[in-house]
């Protein structure tokens, strides 16, 4: 395929990628009998990194073919229906969980080559999802799980107190304890 080597390399090094896209699967059609009908997806619209950052609802449709042998693609940037992308916060609490360097060493690694300004973006995007999961999963309601957890404890704490010398209830009693402290930093961090 020596004929698109260089427009393979101008798009390798520019970091473009296709368009999300609706409609007609194929963008050319040759207007032939039925027999001799050929089509091919030869339009595409490619956009870069900057582009997807600042008009991240963007995308094309394809039109059905029409009186010519390209159909038409139009290219949509504003969708209200789409929200737009929130600010990312950092919450110190998340840096409690004990697999934390590790999932964001993961998020920061990225196969995809690129510019630099690609890579970070794609690389930031990935750490991101990472620590919405991390916190849908593990620190969501903060505030709710300490005072559940601190009225847990008491419960314990008061049990003890009928019985002085029960094994079982004193290692609850320590891992409530545990789990009390654990929550209250959280709290104090979010």
């Amino acid at each position: 395929m020596e004929e698109i080597r260089d427009f393979k390399n101008c798009v390798e090094n520019c970091s473009l990628l296709d368009l999300k896209s609706s409609g007609a699967f194929f963008t050319w059609a040759n207007k032939q009998s039925r027999g001799d009908m050929v089509r091919s997806r030869i339009v595409k619209v490619m956009v870069n990194a900057e582009w997807g950052i600042n008009l991240p609802a963007s995308m094309v449709h394809y039109r059905s073919d029409g009186l010519f042998d390209h159909y038409p693609a139009i290219i949509s940037w504003e969708n209200g229906s789409q929200p737009k992308n929130k600010r990312v916060r950092y919450f110190n609490m998340w840096s409690m969980a004990l697999d934390f360097k590790e999932k964001i060493k993961a998020g920061w690694w990225t196969d995809r080559k690129g510019t630099e300004m690609y890579e970070l973006v794609r690389k930031l995007n990935k750490i991101k999802r990472t620590l919405q999961e991390l916190n849908k999963d593990r620190f969501s309601k903060v505030e709710l799980k300490a005072d559940e957890a601190i009225q847990k404890f008491q419960k314990c704490h008061e049990k003890i107190q009928l019985d002085l010398y029960n094994i079982h209830l004193i290692a609850e009693e320590t891992n409530l304890s545990q789990e009390c402290k654990t929550l209250n930093v959280a709290r104090e961090n979010s």
